[in-house]
């Protein structure tokens, strides 16, 4: 699964699950917006709109389909530029750990930290 902000997106889903006492589904999840952080750290922001301006992508924010779509030609932009094939390679190249959902529990999508250079 693909999102923009994801943490808000997976909490909306485990909540509704919680709600309704249905198991979480299984599956992983990349934050377009944790993985923009590390591709483009120049923007002065990374929110879905300006990383869309970024690329060239304009849409109506805040429509559930067209922020999907948008979230969707973000990573195909962060695919392309970073010259990967998958979301599974680029994350390895950024430190990012994708995000897991799974019955029972989920993990979240984080970015490992820089490590300290010791002199």
């Amino acid at each position: 699964m693909i999102a923009h902000n994801a943490a808000f997106d997976m909490s909306a889903l485990r909540a509704v699950s919680d709600l309704y006492a249905i198991p979480y589904p299984a599956f992983d999840y990349f934050c377009t917006y944790k993985a923009a952080t590390q591709v483009w750290p120049e923007l002065y922001n990374h929110k879905l709109d300006t990383v869309s301006a970024h690329i060239g992508h304009q849409f109506k924010h805040h429509n559930a389909e067209a922020d999907a779509e948008a979230a969707g030609k973000v990573l195909l932009a962060m695919l392309k530029e970073r010259l990967h094939e998958s979301p599974k390679t680029l994350s390895g190249k950024i430190n990012m750990r994708l995000g897991k959902m799974f019955p029972g529990g989920y993990k979240p999508c984080s970015i490992a930290k820089a490590k300290k250079k010791v002199s």
